[in-house]
């Protein structure tokens, strides 16, 4: 529930962890968020490309039948806004 915290953790490990030359790769992204979230596998089930409506979700994670956490889509961008991002998911349901 702390965006800066979240944002900051996240560079830091894309920074530490990706080539200057694959920076901005959606394949490089997508490991830098397992990274990141590495210890979420205790509290939920990590699916890369999930297909969804009419398209696949980059990274979803489905909170485990013991979890009480939210389940979340990650829907990774580049060069474009998170209201982007979010009228993709709704275009493709």
């Amino acid at each position: 529930m702390d965006c800066d915290a979240v944002a900051k953790g996240i560079r830091d490990v894309h920074i530490s962890n990706t080539s200057i030359l694959a920076y901005n790769d959606k394949n490089a992204l997508s490991c830098v968020i397992m990274l990141a979230y590495y210890n979420a596998v205790n509290e939920y089930t990590v699916v890369r490309e999930m297909p969804t409506g009419k398209g696949y979700a980059d990274v979803v994670f489905l909170p485990r039948k013991c979890s009480d956490k939210p389940a979340m889509i990650v829907e990774l961008k580049y060069g474009k806004s998170t209201g982007e991002a979010l009228r993709q998911i709704r275009e493709s349901r």
